[in-house]
Protein backbone atom coordinates (compact mmCIF):
# COMPACT_ATOMS: atom_id res chain seq x y z
CA UNK A 1 0.00 0.00 0.00
CA UNK A 2 2.93 2.58 0.63
CA UNK A 3 4.40 2.20 -2.50
CA UNK A 4 0.98 2.82 -3.96
CA UNK A 5 0.48 5.87 -2.41
CA UNK A 6 3.98 6.73 -3.66
CA UNK A 7 3.17 6.17 -7.36
CA UNK A 8 -0.27 8.25 -6.55
CA UNK A 9 2.03 10.90 -4.90
CA UNK A 10 4.06 10.80 -8.05
CA UNK A 11 1.39 11.24 -10.27
CA UNK A 12 -0.36 13.77 -8.54
CA UNK A 13 3.19 16.23 -8.20
CA UNK A 14 3.05 15.62 -12.43
CA UNK A 15 0.29 17.76 -12.24
CA UNK A 16 0.73 20.07 -9.32
CA UNK A 17 4.13 20.67 -8.82
CA UNK A 18 5.59 21.34 -12.52
CA UNK A 19 6.86 24.91 -13.12
CA UNK A 20 7.05 24.59 -16.68
CA UNK A 21 4.57 24.48 -19.60
CA UNK A 22 4.97 21.00 -21.46
CA UNK A 23 6.98 21.35 -24.24
CA UNK A 24 7.98 18.64 -26.81
CA UNK A 25 11.30 17.93 -28.32
CA UNK A 26 12.18 19.14 -31.77
CA UNK A 27 13.55 16.09 -33.28
CA UNK A 28 13.38 12.57 -32.36
CA UNK A 29 14.89 9.08 -33.27
CA UNK A 30 13.45 6.78 -35.00
CA UNK A 31 14.75 3.40 -33.86
CA UNK A 32 13.20 0.76 -36.38
CA UNK A 33 14.87 3.21 -39.65
CA UNK A 34 17.66 4.71 -37.71
CA UNK A 35 16.80 8.26 -38.70
CA UNK A 36 16.28 11.86 -36.42
CA UNK A 37 12.44 13.11 -37.85
CA UNK A 38 11.58 16.55 -36.77
CA UNK A 39 8.77 16.05 -34.14
CA UNK A 40 7.07 18.17 -36.93
CA UNK A 41 6.71 15.58 -39.40
CA UNK A 42 5.69 12.65 -37.20
CA UNK A 43 3.87 14.16 -34.47
CA UNK A 44 0.44 12.36 -34.98
CA UNK A 45 2.19 9.10 -34.71
CA UNK A 46 3.81 10.18 -31.84
CA UNK A 47 1.19 11.09 -29.95
CA UNK A 48 -0.32 7.95 -30.70
CA UNK A 49 2.49 5.57 -29.98
CA UNK A 50 4.62 8.11 -27.10
CA UNK A 51 8.28 8.68 -26.83
CA UNK A 52 10.84 7.14 -24.79
CA UNK A 53 13.86 9.72 -23.28
CA UNK A 54 17.19 8.16 -22.65
CA UNK A 55 19.02 9.19 -19.87
CA UNK A 56 23.18 8.57 -20.12
CA UNK A 57 26.38 9.47 -19.13
CA UNK A 58 28.49 11.46 -21.16
CA UNK A 59 31.82 10.91 -20.07
CA UNK A 60 35.25 10.99 -22.03
CA UNK A 61 33.73 11.42 -25.68
CA UNK A 62 35.26 11.39 -29.64
CA UNK A 63 33.38 12.24 -32.24
CA UNK A 64 31.63 9.70 -34.72
CA UNK A 65 29.97 10.63 -37.83
CA UNK A 66 26.45 10.07 -38.20
CA UNK A 67 26.72 7.23 -40.81
CA UNK A 68 29.57 5.38 -38.64
CA UNK A 69 26.97 5.06 -35.94
CA UNK A 70 24.77 3.83 -38.33
CA UNK A 71 22.32 6.97 -38.61
CA UNK A 72 20.45 7.10 -42.20
CA UNK A 73 19.43 10.31 -42.11
CA UNK A 74 18.47 13.61 -40.29
CA UNK A 75 21.89 14.30 -38.57
CA UNK A 76 24.88 16.69 -39.93
CA UNK A 77 26.36 17.28 -37.23
CA UNK A 78 28.93 15.30 -35.77
CA UNK A 79 27.94 13.11 -32.75
CA UNK A 80 29.95 12.70 -29.41
CA UNK A 81 30.17 9.15 -27.62
CA UNK A 82 31.95 7.60 -24.98
CA UNK A 83 30.98 4.56 -26.18
CA UNK A 84 30.48 3.65 -29.99
CA UNK A 85 28.41 0.64 -28.93
CA UNK A 86 25.93 3.06 -26.72
CA UNK A 87 23.49 4.09 -29.96
CA UNK A 88 22.90 0.40 -30.64
CA UNK A 89 22.09 -0.51 -26.74
CA UNK A 90 19.85 1.85 -26.82
CA UNK A 91 18.31 1.14 -30.45
CA UNK A 92 17.88 -2.51 -28.41
CA UNK A 93 16.45 -0.59 -25.72
CA UNK A 94 13.72 1.10 -27.01
CA UNK A 95 12.56 -1.77 -29.16
CA UNK A 96 12.27 -3.66 -25.91
CA UNK A 97 10.02 -1.81 -24.65
CA UNK A 98 7.75 -2.01 -27.66
CA UNK A 99 8.43 1.89 -28.84
CA UNK A 100 10.25 3.26 -32.00
CA UNK A 101 10.79 6.93 -31.25
CA UNK A 102 13.16 8.02 -28.35
CA UNK A 103 14.87 11.45 -27.74
CA UNK A 104 18.90 11.30 -26.63
CA UNK A 105 20.30 14.78 -26.43
CA UNK A 106 23.61 14.15 -28.92
CA UNK A 107 21.54 12.78 -31.53
CA UNK A 108 18.35 15.19 -31.15
CA UNK A 109 20.10 18.28 -30.59
CA UNK A 110 22.38 19.65 -32.76
CA UNK A 111 25.93 19.22 -31.75
CA UNK A 112 29.25 21.16 -32.11
CA UNK A 113 30.46 25.35 -31.22
CA UNK A 114 29.01 26.43 -34.65
CA UNK A 115 25.58 25.03 -33.55
CA UNK A 116 25.80 26.77 -29.41
CA UNK A 117 22.75 28.90 -30.65
CA UNK A 118 20.34 26.16 -30.97
CA UNK A 119 20.90 24.25 -27.97
CA UNK A 120 20.81 26.99 -25.46
CA UNK A 121 17.16 27.41 -27.18
CA UNK A 122 16.23 23.97 -26.44
CA UNK A 123 18.30 23.46 -23.02
CA UNK A 124 15.83 25.50 -20.70
CA UNK A 125 13.18 23.07 -22.05
CA UNK A 126 14.69 19.77 -21.22
CA UNK A 127 12.50 18.89 -18.43
CA UNK A 128 10.03 18.65 -20.37
CA UNK A 129 11.26 16.67 -22.57
CA UNK A 130 11.30 14.16 -19.99
CA UNK A 131 7.61 14.95 -18.59
CA UNK A 132 6.37 14.12 -21.73
CA UNK A 133 8.12 10.56 -22.15
CA UNK A 134 6.19 7.37 -21.84
CA UNK A 135 9.00 6.57 -19.54
CA UNK A 136 12.48 7.32 -19.34
CA UNK A 137 15.57 4.92 -19.90
CA UNK A 138 18.40 4.87 -18.01
CA UNK A 139 21.78 3.78 -19.71
CA UNK A 140 24.16 2.30 -17.16
CA UNK A 141 27.97 2.83 -17.86
CA UNK A 142 28.89 0.26 -15.38
CA UNK A 143 30.04 -3.14 -16.71
CA UNK A 144 29.31 -5.95 -13.75
CA UNK A 145 32.67 -7.65 -13.16
CA UNK A 146 31.03 -11.12 -12.65
CA UNK A 147 28.43 -12.66 -14.34
CA UNK A 148 24.53 -12.69 -13.75
CA UNK A 149 24.82 -16.57 -14.06
CA UNK A 150 26.92 -16.37 -10.71
CA UNK A 151 26.03 -13.33 -8.99
CA UNK A 152 22.24 -14.31 -8.72
CA UNK A 153 22.92 -17.60 -6.66
CA UNK A 154 25.01 -15.95 -4.54
CA UNK A 155 22.39 -12.76 -3.91
CA UNK A 156 19.83 -16.13 -2.79
CA UNK A 157 22.62 -17.21 -0.32
CA UNK A 158 22.72 -13.67 1.01
CA UNK A 159 19.40 -12.70 1.42
CA UNK A 160 18.82 -16.03 2.98
CA UNK A 161 21.07 -15.37 5.50
CA UNK A 162 20.29 -11.63 6.17
CA UNK A 163 16.54 -12.33 6.51
CA UNK A 164 17.22 -14.78 9.23
CA UNK A 165 19.39 -12.46 10.98
CA UNK A 166 19.46 -9.08 11.72
CA UNK A 167 17.62 -7.55 7.87
CA UNK A 168 14.07 -8.69 6.69
CA UNK A 169 13.79 -10.41 3.92
CA UNK A 170 12.48 -7.47 2.14
CA UNK A 171 15.52 -5.58 3.18
CA UNK A 172 17.99 -8.26 1.93
CA UNK A 173 15.95 -8.37 -0.93
CA UNK A 174 16.61 -4.60 -1.75
CA UNK A 175 20.15 -4.62 -0.93
CA UNK A 176 20.85 -7.83 -3.06
CA UNK A 177 18.86 -6.00 -6.07
CA UNK A 178 20.95 -3.36 -5.68
CA UNK A 179 24.24 -5.10 -5.39
CA UNK A 180 23.26 -7.23 -8.58
CA UNK A 181 22.60 -4.22 -10.57
CA UNK A 182 26.21 -2.08 -9.50
CA UNK A 183 24.28 0.69 -8.54
CA UNK A 184 27.21 1.51 -6.10
CA UNK A 185 29.58 2.28 -8.78
CA UNK A 186 27.07 3.60 -11.39
CA UNK A 187 28.07 7.11 -12.02
CA UNK A 188 24.81 8.20 -13.47
CA UNK A 189 23.99 8.66 -10.23
CA UNK A 190 26.19 11.12 -8.91
CA UNK A 191 25.28 13.90 -12.73
CA UNK A 192 23.28 17.15 -11.53
CA UNK A 193 21.10 16.14 -14.59
CA UNK A 194 20.24 13.10 -12.90
CA UNK A 195 18.03 14.94 -10.35
CA UNK A 196 15.66 16.74 -13.05
CA UNK A 197 15.10 14.01 -15.55
CA UNK A 198 14.49 11.51 -12.65
CA UNK A 199 12.24 14.21 -11.16
CA UNK A 200 9.97 14.82 -14.33
CA UNK A 201 9.92 11.27 -15.84
CA UNK A 202 6.74 9.40 -15.44
CA UNK A 203 8.84 5.96 -15.13
CA UNK A 204 12.20 5.35 -15.05
CA UNK A 205 13.81 2.14 -16.27
CA UNK A 206 17.41 1.19 -15.55
CA UNK A 207 19.27 -0.73 -18.30
CA UNK A 208 22.32 -2.54 -17.15
CA UNK A 209 25.18 -3.02 -19.50
CA UNK A 210 24.16 -6.04 -20.72
CA UNK A 211 20.40 -5.11 -21.45
CA UNK A 212 18.73 -5.93 -18.50
CA UNK A 213 15.81 -3.83 -17.74
CA UNK A 214 14.98 -3.21 -13.79
CA UNK A 215 12.27 -0.69 -12.66
CA UNK A 216 13.88 2.13 -10.73
CA UNK A 217 10.77 4.07 -10.31
CA UNK A 218 9.98 0.76 -7.75
CA UNK A 219 12.97 0.87 -6.51
CA UNK A 220 13.21 4.16 -5.53
CA UNK A 221 9.50 4.03 -4.00
CA UNK A 222 10.59 0.88 -2.28
CA UNK A 223 13.47 2.84 -0.53
CA UNK A 224 11.22 6.03 0.41
CA UNK A 225 9.20 3.22 1.99
CA UNK A 226 11.73 1.88 3.64
CA UNK A 227 13.08 5.75 5.11
CA UNK A 228 9.60 6.44 6.08
CA UNK A 229 9.44 3.22 8.04
CA UNK A 230 12.85 2.05 9.46
CA UNK A 231 15.15 4.71 8.58
CA UNK A 232 18.21 2.02 10.25
CA UNK A 233 16.98 -0.91 7.49
CA UNK A 234 17.53 2.00 4.60
CA UNK A 235 21.22 2.92 6.27
CA UNK A 236 22.20 -0.94 5.79
CA UNK A 237 21.24 -1.14 2.50
CA UNK A 238 22.59 2.25 1.19
CA UNK A 239 26.02 1.76 3.32
CA UNK A 240 27.83 1.87 -0.43
CA UNK A 241 24.46 3.92 -2.50
CA UNK A 242 24.41 6.85 -1.11
CA UNK A 243 23.92 8.65 -4.19
CA UNK A 244 20.64 6.45 -4.39
CA UNK A 245 19.10 8.09 -1.41
CA UNK A 246 20.08 11.24 -2.22
CA UNK A 247 18.15 11.21 -5.29
CA UNK A 248 15.21 9.42 -3.62
CA UNK A 249 15.17 12.24 -1.08
CA UNK A 250 15.12 15.06 -3.93
CA UNK A 251 12.46 13.46 -5.32
CA UNK A 252 10.12 13.56 -2.26
CA UNK A 253 10.98 16.94 -1.41
CA UNK A 254 10.17 18.43 -4.87
CA UNK A 255 7.44 16.44 -4.58
CA UNK A 256 6.42 18.55 -1.23
CA UNK A 257 6.95 21.52 -3.22
CA UNK A 258 10.21 22.91 -1.89
CA UNK A 259 12.08 24.23 -4.97
CA UNK A 260 13.30 27.14 -4.01
CA UNK A 261 16.83 28.45 -5.06
CA UNK A 262 18.72 27.44 -2.10
CA UNK A 263 17.12 23.73 -1.59
CA UNK A 264 17.72 23.06 -5.03
CA UNK A 265 21.38 24.20 -5.40
CA UNK A 266 22.24 22.85 -1.99
CA UNK A 267 21.81 19.07 -3.31
CA UNK A 268 23.10 20.17 -7.09
CA UNK A 269 26.10 22.15 -6.10
CA UNK A 270 28.91 19.03 -5.18
CA UNK A 271 27.18 17.04 -8.27
CA UNK A 272 29.60 16.04 -11.47
CA UNK A 273 28.75 17.87 -14.68
CA UNK A 274 30.72 18.06 -18.22
CA UNK A 275 30.70 22.30 -17.69
CA UNK A 276 30.62 24.41 -14.46
CA UNK A 277 27.85 26.59 -15.54
CA UNK A 278 25.17 23.40 -16.31
CA UNK A 279 25.17 23.13 -12.01
CA UNK A 280 22.41 25.62 -12.87
CA UNK A 281 21.45 24.87 -16.57
CA UNK A 282 21.21 21.13 -15.40
CA UNK A 283 18.22 22.24 -13.17
CA UNK A 284 16.33 24.73 -14.47
CA UNK A 285 13.57 22.98 -14.75
CA UNK A 286 13.49 21.92 -11.40
CA UNK A 287 13.82 25.31 -10.63
CA UNK A 288 11.15 26.52 -12.96
CA UNK A 289 13.51 29.12 -14.64
CA UNK A 290 12.41 28.45 -18.06
CA UNK A 291 13.06 31.69 -19.42
CA UNK A 292 16.31 32.34 -17.66
CA UNK A 293 18.85 32.85 -20.91
CA UNK A 294 21.59 29.70 -21.19
CA UNK A 295 25.01 31.34 -21.98
CA UNK A 296 28.14 29.64 -21.51
CA UNK A 297 30.47 32.83 -22.05
CA UNK A 298 30.03 34.31 -19.08
CA UNK A 299 31.86 33.84 -15.92
CA UNK A 300 30.84 31.91 -12.95
CA UNK A 301 30.43 35.14 -10.51
CA UNK A 302 27.98 36.70 -13.38
CA UNK A 303 25.82 33.63 -13.85
CA UNK A 304 25.85 33.83 -9.58
CA UNK A 305 24.33 37.08 -10.07
CA UNK A 306 21.78 36.11 -13.49
CA UNK A 307 20.77 33.37 -10.70
CA UNK A 308 19.63 35.21 -7.56
CA UNK A 309 18.42 38.55 -9.97
CA UNK A 310 15.91 36.07 -11.63
CA UNK A 311 15.30 33.94 -8.38
CA UNK A 312 14.24 37.66 -6.84
CA UNK A 313 12.27 38.15 -9.85
CA UNK A 314 10.12 35.30 -8.74
CA UNK A 315 9.86 36.00 -5.41
CA UNK A 316 12.25 33.83 -4.15
CA UNK A 317 14.35 35.15 -1.32
CA UNK A 318 16.10 32.46 0.02
CA UNK A 319 19.45 32.95 -1.07
CA UNK A 320 19.71 35.76 1.95
CA UNK A 321 22.39 35.40 4.31
CA UNK A 322 22.00 36.83 7.37
CA UNK A 323 24.55 39.26 8.01
CA UNK A 324 28.32 38.59 8.47
CA UNK A 325 30.01 39.25 4.74
CA UNK A 326 27.29 40.31 1.87
CA UNK A 327 29.47 40.30 -0.89
CA UNK A 328 29.05 42.02 -4.24
CA UNK A 329 26.58 44.00 -4.71
CA UNK A 330 22.92 42.24 -3.45
CA UNK A 331 24.78 38.70 -4.33
CA UNK A 332 25.03 37.11 -0.59
CA UNK A 333 26.68 33.99 0.45
CA UNK A 334 24.22 31.62 1.64
CA UNK A 335 25.85 28.47 3.37
CA UNK A 336 29.15 26.61 2.64
CA UNK A 337 27.58 23.87 0.61
CA UNK A 338 26.18 26.90 -1.83
CA UNK A 339 29.99 27.76 -2.46
CA UNK A 340 30.34 25.85 -5.45
CA UNK A 341 28.00 27.88 -7.42
CA UNK A 342 30.94 30.36 -8.69
CA UNK A 343 33.95 31.18 -7.68
CA UNK A 344 33.74 34.45 -5.29
CA UNK A 345 31.28 31.76 -3.19
CA UNK A 346 34.26 29.35 -2.77
CA UNK A 347 35.97 31.50 -0.71
CA UNK A 348 33.40 32.43 1.87
CA UNK A 349 33.58 31.09 5.26
CA UNK A 350 30.40 29.36 6.89
CA UNK A 351 31.03 31.23 10.18
CA UNK A 352 31.28 34.01 8.13
CA UNK A 353 27.73 33.72 6.30
CA UNK A 354 25.56 33.19 9.80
Amino acid sequence: MATENCVLVRLLAHLSFSNMPLKLPVRLLDVSLMKVEMYRDIQDDVRKEGYICISHVWGDMKEYSASKLGIKGGVDWKIPLSDPKKLERIRKAVLHQKKKYCWLDLVCIPQGDDRLDERIVEIPHMGSYYEGATMTLVMATYRHPAPAIIRKPVGVIMGALYGTTSMSLKVANMSYRLTDLGMEEEEWFKRVWTFQEAIFSKSLKYVTYSGRHHDLTDILDKITDMSEGKPGDIDDILEHNHELDRLSYAIREYYKGKTDLVEVMSKACWRNRTKDHDVVYGVMAVLGYATLPVRYDITLEELNEAVVRYAYSQGDISWLSVGGNTGKGFIQPVCQTFTRVGKYWKSVNLEQSL
